[in-house]
Parts: C-alpha cells; sequence; structure tokens
C-alpha cells in the first residue's frame, strides 16, 4: 500500500508552517478566526511567508495516488485554556472536485487549549481526468459562540512577504480557502537547464519514460536534487539525445518536435536549441 502523503506545494516542498505560533495578529475585538495558509521559497525565512490564497495539490511530480492537503486556521484574538470548537462548510458553486476524489480526516474541528492555530486536513485522492485539468475545492469557515469572522480581506499582514501566489486564484477573503488539484507535470526541482534545456511537458514525459526504462527513475527522482545530480542528469540526456537522433535519421516524419514548434533539444543532439523544422534544409 502506497503511503499517504502531505501535499508539498511549489518548489520548496514544505508543509505549511506559520509565522511564530505562539505570536497573535494584533486584533481588537471578539476572538475571530481566518485561513492562514503559508509557503514561499525554500531557501527563504519561512517564519515571514507570505499569507497564500489557496493550495495546490499536485500529483504531477509525485508517484502517490493519494495526497493531503492541509490550511491553518488561525485566532485573532486570545489563547484560552479550554478547547474552542469552530465549523467550516464546504461551498458546493465554487467546487468541481467531485466526491469520490477527496476526504475530509476531520469530523470536528476546534482550536486547542492553549493555542492559536490548528490545521485542517483533506486526503485528495488522483484520478484520471486530473491529467488533463485543474479541480478546485472551496471550503468556507462559520462564525459561532467562541468565533467571529472579522477580516473581509487579507491584505497586508504585518511582518509577512508580500509574494503572493496568483497562478490559479485572486481570491484574498481570509474566510474562505481553496484548494487546486490536478495531475499535470511540472518543472521539477531536479531539472538541469544544460543537459535539458528548455522545459515543457512533453520534453518532460519523454525524459521521464526513458529515465524510468534506463534506469529505474521515477518522478520523484526527479524532483530530488539529492538524487538528480549533474551526472544523472547527463546520462538521461544522453540517451534521449539517442532517440531523438534515431528518430530524425528515420526521416522528417518522425521528427519529435516539442510544445514551441521547434526541434525537441537535449544536450548531444545533432540542432541547436531553438531549431524550427523548416530550419532543416538538408532533411
Amino acid at each position: 500500500m502506497r503511503k499517504i502523503k502531505y501535499v508539498l506545494p511549489f518548489l520548496m516542498l514544505l508543509p505549511f508552517l506559520g509565522s511564530c505560533e505562539k505570536e497573535l495578529m494584533d486584533y481588537e475585538g471578539q476572538d475571530g478566526l481566518y485561513f492562514h495558509a503559508q509557503y514561499g521559497a525554500a531557501w527563504g525565512d519561512t517564519t515571514v511567508w507570505a499569507h497564500q490564497i489557496y493550495t495546490l495539490v499536485g500529483f504531477g511530480n509525485v508517484d502517490d495516488e493519494e495526497l493531503v492537503g492541509q490550511v491553518k486556521v488561525a485566532v485573532a484574538g486570545s489563547v484560552k485554556d479550554y478547547d474552542r470548537p469552530f465549523e467550516l462548510e464546504l461551498v458546493q458553486d465554487s467546487t468541481t472536485v467531485e466526491s469520490s476524489e477527496y476526504e475530509f480526516l476531520q469530523d470536528k474541528y476546534y482550536i486547542p487549549a492553549g493555542q492559536n492555530h490548528t490545521y485542517v486536513k483533506i486526503k485528495f485522492k488522483k484520478s484520471e481526468r486530473m491529467s488533463s485539468g485543474t479541480y478546485q475545492m472551496q471550503i468556507a469557515l462559520k462564525p459561532n459562540k467562541y468565533f467571529s469572522l472579522p477580516f473581509s480581506k487579507v491584505g497586508e499582514i504585518p511582518g509577512h512577504w508580500t509574494d503572493v501566489q496568483t497562478e490559479y486564484s485572486t481570491n484574498d477573503d481570509p474566510n474562505i480557502h481553496n484548494f487546486f488539484v490536478n495531475d499535470m507535470l511540472v518543472r521539477p526541482a531536479g531539472w538541469h537547464d544544460v543537459q535539458f534545456a528548455s522545459y515543457s511537458r512533453k520534453k518532460h514525459q519523454l525524459l521521464l519514460d526513458i529515465a524510468f526504462e534506463k534506469f529505474g527513475f521515477v518522478k520523484a527522482d526527479f524532483n530530488d536534487n539529492d538524487k538528480m545530480l549533474a551526472g544523472r542528469a547527463k546520462a538521461i540526456a544522453t540517451e534521449a539525445a539517442k532517440y531523438l537522433k534515431a528518430q530524425y535519421n528515420l526521416g522528417r516524419e518522425h521528427w519529435v518536435i516539442d510544445e514551441d514548434g521547434t526541434m525537441m533539444y537535449v544536450a548531444g543532439v545533432y540542432w541547436a536549441s531553438g531549431t524550427r523544422p523548416e530550419d532543416m534544409v538538408d532533411n
């Protein structure tokens, strides 16, 4: 059985770490709640990562069938010496993930005694349709006798960077949180520009197929800098170049054309990066 992994967003591949967990947002009034997802560049200071407005659950660069996405729910106000329950709901009108593709991992939600945050965890299950599209799940906080929802817009939280990711959404309402789920390849951390040159999903898939056949490498290996060393990247590029040149030698109708219309390039082929088929006048 495959292990269930926590979703690892973007290049840093870290869970959602908060700023200093015992520090409370400067706020006066009834205790309130808000979603407070954080992530950023791996080289950055996690304590000042920006507030992020969505979570991407990407199966494209991992070999797992299930991933757990999580988002922090933070308190604006005081810490109490007792557990405080809160509720959330699935926003059906803004959800395109099917019921068979997710599972909430908690029946009840509460802010633990002595804490100013907790995490909502949802298990997502890869499906065939995710390879050709991105699907959304939206959850929303609900007010109760313990907590209000005092904010309508996140804005700039003091002490945090402002490098907010907006590729999938620009909705910065802190009372809702969107998960976006897909199984599409993205540039892995172990992509070597010298050997592989420019990135495309088509080239990535070809390299995956060749690396698995020749060396037993899997998707996760391309996302691991400790495994995808320069020597290994060169070995994969060498095998890919052999394949591309063999297709070239079979004739024009067999040439491998990349997504941008150029001859697919890796180190070791006959042509330069960016060469278009029509530039190959002698063939």
